[in-house]
């Protein structure tokens, strides 16, 4: 069971005097935006204290000001509701908490309209594992135990280290030689994940200290080391990499556990320190948990700001009352409100605009040549493949969605007026049910400033249904654009991951080459294989979920090219399959 916010009260908390949020539950990342000082960090720190109610501060989290009269010391103190849904969105639970100068003195809760005790709420509250990045005060060895215990405890259960925690207990050097692996095995995928960043990079764990029990792991002993050429401690690096490198190991965390929990994945400004180009990638990871879970963002940077259609995009203003509040002798403050700007209106671009400065929305947005493409695996799968090609790969948007594909064109067309130059966009559409009723409503004519173009993904022989090759109704998605026996690669390590037995490539291949395979898609072969090789726990993973689907590209996107395993399969798949290389030269071209 999945958990999602849906609504947000906040009273008497910093600058949040009185706020509400409600929240579009299917749309998981949430952007709140704003000027400097108006509140938008508050929101994530209102979220991190209903979790955490140990880390209330009063000096800091009361309002600077008190009432003028009448008011007792729990009217100027903070209250937090925060309401769920379920993945069903079939029940509703209400949870507040309230505080005092001193400490948390209330949690009550409702599930529907029926009231749940205390006990029931902390229950249901630690079903949910909540992620907050601050832009400062970072702590990496807080965020190592967390990569321990968390993703120790999950991954490796099934594995031989998983009587590591016993063994610490009875001997001392055979933990650490399970530990040296544990260290290792993190350190190896982690790379793969910043590798993507700068290929240079690599990820390294340096225990430095004495370990009397498995607790002192989390202490400084263990250091993060990032091997870019210079020195290797994390802390010599620069801002940029410090900061990347603490959100890329939440990510890595937050990833390991998204099928045991529901996770909730706060950043405070990623794009902080980080360059244009290293915000898109960081993007794409953050895309990636918001698959399945919700992702809160404060930000200034138009990458991280769903501008073309505002869902669960919050634009926040302050108001400075001209009363002056005495708080202490000789300190006076000014009653600070963080207001939520209204967003309805046609003009809500513009309005980011003129908060936030973003006057070169456009440019930032779109390349002079575009894929538009439905999901994070389109992506990964078409950048991935120019590599193996040696071709030069446009810039690639998300829509998230083929029903997004309209309007993120419109919006497109919106913000490219007087350009020298009209950006071309390629629409790159699954050939299945949602893809072709998307297709007809693309109308290339009505775009004046963008030069438009669509086309269905074929097959891996370059099939569909414009050359009369196969049946109007197939359910081709990117899969299929794969070479069989690649993707076989890639859906057996994700199965060896799981302990599944391996499906056989070659049957893959020889399967999916037969007309009424072809049609149903390499997927349901996919999945039909692979409950023959796992009857008694196939059921247990579908290659038709979104989350498998990203693991297999994430996968695809990691494999080395000088694999020698990998370059034959390549090399064999170019020689057999050659309409693959030529409908990436083809699109890539931007001739047709």
């Amino acid at each position: 069971m999945t958990y999602k916010i849906k609504t947000i009260v906040v009273k008497r908390f910093r600058s949040l005097l009185d706020i509400a949020l409600t929240i579009d539950t299917n749309v998981n990342t949430i952007s709140i935006c704003g000027g400097n000082n108006t509140g938008k960090t508050n929101i994530l720190r209102a979220i991190n204290l209903f979790f955490h109610p140990e880390k209330y501060e009063p000096k800091e989290d009361k309002p600077f000001h008190k009432v003028v009269s009448g008011g007792s010391s729990t009217s100027t103190s903070p209250e937090i509701i925060i309401g769920f849904v379920d993945s069903n969105s079939s029940n509703i639970y209400t949870i507040a908490r309230k505080f005092d100068s001193h400490d948390l003195v209330e949690t009550t809760g409702k599930k529907n309209t029926d009231i749940l005790s205390e006990e029931e709420v902390i229950k249901f509250l630690k079903q949910i594992k909540l992620f907050y990045i601050e832009s400062i005060n970072v702590s990496f060895p807080e965020l190592i135990n967390s990569a321990i215990e968390d993703v120790y405890e999950g991954k490796y259960s099934n594995t031989r280290l998983s009587g590591a925690k016993k063994q610490v207990k009875d001997s001392y050097s055979e933990y650490l030689s399970s530990l040296q692996e544990i260290l290792q095995e993190l350190s190896s995928e982690l790379t793969s994940l910043f590798s993507i960043y700068n290929q240079e990079w690599k990820v390294d764990f340096r225990y430095e200290g004495s370990l009397s029990k498995f607790v002192d792991l989390i202490s400084d002993d263990v250091k993060v080391h990032i091997n870019d050429g210079s020195n290797l401690s994390i802390e010599g690096k620069g801002s940029g990499l410090q900061r990347l490198a603490y959100i890329l190991l939440n990510y890595f965390v937050a990833r390991q556990i998204s099928s045991q929990s529901s996770i909730i994945f706060m950043v405070d400004e990623p794009d902080v320190y980080l360059h244009h180009g290293l915000q898109k990638k960081l993007k794409d990871n953050l895309l990636d948990i918001s698959q399945n879970h919700q992702v809160f963002l404060t930000t200034h940077s138009p990458v991280f700001i769903d501008t073309y259609n505002l869902k669960n995009v919050f634009l926040l203003d302050i108001l400075r009352e001209e009363v002056q509040y005495k708080r202490k002798p000789n300190e006076v403050f000014y009653k600070l409100n963080t207001t939520l700007v209204s967003m309805n209106q046609i003009d809500g671009i513009n309005k980011i605009r003129n908060y936030l400065g973003l006057d070169e929305l456009d440019a930032n947005n779109l390349s002079p040549c575009n894929f538009l493409v439905e999901g994070e695996a389109d992506k990964i799968y078409i950048e991935s493949l120019c590599g193996f090609f040696n071709i030069p790969c446009p810039q690639i948007e998300i829509a998230t969605g083929a029903n997004n594909m309209p309007k993120m064109l419109d919006y497109f067309e919106s913000i490219s007026t007087n350009q020298s130059i009209k950006p071309k966009i390629l629409v790159l559409l699954d050939n299945d049910s949602k893809g072709r009723e998307i297709y007809p409503k693309i109308t290339l004519s009505k775009f004046t400033n963008i030069v438009v173009s669509k086309m269905y993904i074929p097959n891996f022989l370059g099939e569909t249904p414009e050359y009369q090759r196969i049946s109007n109704t197939p359910n081709i998605e990117i899969e299929d654009f794969i070479y069989p026996k690649l993707l076989a690669y890639c859906a057996n390590d994700l199965l060896a991951r799981r302990t599944f037995t391996s499906i056989d490539p070659n049957e893959l291949e020889s399967k999916i080459l037969t007309n009424a395979r072809k049609e149903k898609g390499i997927l349901a072969l996919l999945e039909s294989l692979k409950d023959d090789c796992n009857p008694s726990n196939g059921n247990e993973i579908s290659f038709a979920s979104e989350s498998v689907k990203s693991g297999m590209a994430r996968f695809f996107r990691s494999v080395n090219q000088a694999n020698s395993e990998i370059l034959s399969i390549i090399n064999d798949g170019r020689e057999r399959f050659p309409e693959v290389e030529k409908f990436i030269r083809r699109i890539t071209s931007f001739e047709s």
